[in-house]
């Protein structure tokens, strides 16, 4: 079953079973190749984001929770709306017709109102030949991405000292002396956050940089380059006043204290800040060190499952997960 959060963020065509109980209400929904399927709603302007299924095993496929299945009523070239609908060609119709603060929608009656434009379908299958090579190279890149991300996973846990010892089990020369240990309370001074929605946010030009938690979830690494990673900016800049003492510093680090998963906990280093003013945004935990760091070492240990495994027993929720502050203090 194909849900509208696998839609928005494609991961691997990794696509989640319909359990025994479930599967005789969705059998008159099956979906075939060239059907596409639009996702009514997300936490931004990436509502309307499709898919279009490509079906060669005729495994049976449906579509899930807030999504619009479409099946084509004319000859589309295997793949030619896949590519459009997401082009911005195409999006661009649908802002007008987005709904919602915190979340946003678009209704079936609104995206019928749209237009497609489409050409013959031999111009079609020259426009999908070029995408499909820029695909084919960008899955040779995101496999090589992906066996440097399990690498680097395994130097982070070898690299950082385990459960009850108190060196690593790889040194770079030089280097024999015990490692420091502290909790995380005395270590760390918290900031205050703020709780602005999505909706509150804006790419438009600004002067205050807020970093939420869904981007620290998905998007931003161990360490977050202020000057060069996209950062939503803050539409009200009167609120800069209340979160003054709060301004981002380069060395603090930002927790995401919610996910839907054991991700939350994730965090990214503040670094790159020159005369910009940031702020840690909605479910998010700042902190700012009370010793001196080297740039960058926090972001990398506090990501680490050496450190992250001391979160797991702390988390509470059951669809949503969530961490306290309080419970971060003696890790």
């Amino acid at each position: 079953m194909v849900k509208y959060t696998d839609v928005i963020n494609v991961d691997d065509e990794i696509i989640p079973f319909v359990s025994n109980a479930s599967e005789s209400k969705v059998r008159c929904g099956m979906l075939r190749t060239g059907d596409v399927i639009i996702a009514d709603t997300a936490e931004d302007a990436t509502v309307g984001k499709a898919i279009e299924i490509i079906n060669y095993n005729n495994k049976p496929v449906v579509s899930g929770l807030h999504t619009m299945p479409c099946r084509p009523n004319r000859d589309f070239t295997a793949s030619f709306l896949g590519y459009y609908i997401n082009s911005n060609a195409y999006h661009s119709q649908l802002y007008p017709y987005m709904q919602g603060i915190k979340v946003t929608s678009i209704s079936k009656a609104n995206i019928g109102k749209t237009l497609i434009h489409f050409p013959s379908r031999s111009e079609q299958k020259k426009i999908v030949e070029l995408f499909n090579l820029i695909e084919k190279n960008f899955l040779i890149q995101k496999k090589l991405v992906k066996a440097l991300k399990l690498y680097k996973r395994g130097l982070l846990s070898k690299l950082f000292p385990q459960k009850g010892k108190s060196v690593p089990q790889y040194r770079f020369a030089g280097f024999t002396d015990a490692w420091e240990q502290r909790k995380l309370g005395d270590t760390l001074c918290s900031l205050q956050n703020n709780t602005l929605s999505r909706a509150e946010l804006t790419y438009e030009e600004g002067t205050i940089k807020n970093v939420h938690y869904g981007d620290i979830l998905v998007k931003y690494g161990e360490i977050l380059d202020v000057k060069n990673e996209q950062i939503p900016n803050i539409i009200d800049t009167t609120v800069a006043k209340k979160y003054k003492a709060s301004f981002l510093q380069n060395g603090d680090v930002i927790f995401a204290d919610t996910a839907e998963d054991e991700t939350v906990g994730k965090c990214s280093e503040i670094a790159g800040l020159t005369d910009e003013t940031a702020l840690s945004g909605l479910h998010t935990i700042p902190y700012r060190p009370q010793l001196k760091f080297a740039m960058g070492y926090l972001g990398y240990y506090l990501n680490s499952d050496v450190y992250h495994q001391q979160l797991i027993p702390l988390m509470q929720g059951i669809k949503v997960t969530s961490i306290s502050k309080s419970a971060m203090q003696n890790t």
